[in-house]
């Protein structure tokens, strides 16, 4: 019944039997055939169809909250006797971009070491997107940065990050510039959605300042660093994501008066129940990177 009720629930979420039988890698009739048999059992007509398109009644959208119960129920019970077995199979981790690219390595190669058995599938995209796989159950846990907390995932704290206004080296640039000044400089910044956007965004609001217009917007660190590497711009990134670049003598750390952005970087899952897998892989990622400080 447990299967019926997956089947059930990825077609209401779809909306549709293909991206059903797609999503769930069986054929698009064992799908059409669970749910009429689902229908019969209750004698309820739990979908609309027409040629194209399919769309709950009244009666599916409340099966689906039965449903919903009843599976998240049965995902409990499997944690509680199983989730030894299940830990040493399979997680998948979703982080932000500064996170997948400049954090996490390091902490999964040594996690590995001590779990060779585990096997771990690395989701990378912006804070917006992690938080959507989280809430959709496509990722175990998601590391995230940013201000803007869902209501219903649950935050808790991973590390402190510091942001810092850099730019290309240059013996003639002056090594602290004002507040004001600062935000008439050529400013290159990440997409709306980015968690780094937010946090720089919120952290000039609190002084009634904005950045206007940026001098051009990027979707990756990676990108935004290379932009800086080749003109005269300016950008607030991550401390770990220019580590390299400092060391290198590439890059340099401008100081702005009055301005210190700091954040914290922080786990997220879903409200209420949290696995035993979800737990030590948090707890794992958290004592590796305090052992490595």
């Amino acid at each position: 019944m447990n299967y019926k009720l997956k089947i059930f629930k990825a077609v209401a979420q779809t909306q549709s039997f293909s991206l059903a039988a797609k999503q769930l890698h069986i054929s698009q009739p064992a799908v059409s055939k669970c749910i009429k048999n689902l229908e019969e059992m209750y004698g309820k007509a739990f979908f609309e169809r027409n040629a194209n398109s399919i769309y709950l009644t009244k009666e599916g959208v409340l099966f689906r909250e039965y449903a919903e119960r009843i599976i998240q129920l049965y995902e409990e019970l499997e944690d509680e006797f199983l989730g030894e077995k299940i830990f040493s199979n399979e997680v998948s981790i979703g982080a932000s971009t500064t996170i997948a690219n400049y954090i996490l390595p390091k902490l999964l190669i040594a996690i590995q070491k001590n779990y060779p058995e585990l096997k771990i599938n690395l989701v990378v995209g912006n804070t917006f997107d992690i938080q959507q796989a989280v809430l959709k159950k496509e990722i175990n846990l998601g590391i995230v940065e940013g201000d803007n907390h869902n209501t219903r995932l649950q935050y808790s704290k991973f590390l402190e990050d510091e942001l810092v206004v850099v730019s290309k080296y240059n013996q003639e640039d002056a090594d602290t510039i004002s507040l004001t000044g600062f935000i008439n400089l050529p400013i290159v910044g990440r997409e709306v959605g980015s968690g780094t956007r937010e946090v720089i965004e919120n952290a000039l609001q609190k002084h009634n300042l904005s950045i206007s217009e940026y001098h051009a917007v990027l979707g990756s660190t990676e990108s935004i660093k290379n932009y800086l590497l080749n003109s005269n711009v300016f950008s607030i990134l991550s401390i770990h994501s220019v580590e390299q670049e400092l060391k290198s003598g590439q890059i340099r750390i401008i100081d702005v008066d009055e301005l210190e952005i700091k954040r914290w970087l922080f786990f997220i899952t879903r409200q209420g129940y949290q696995s035993k897998l979800t737990t030590k892989i948090q707890n794992l990622l958290s004592n590796t990177y305090n052992q490595k400080e």
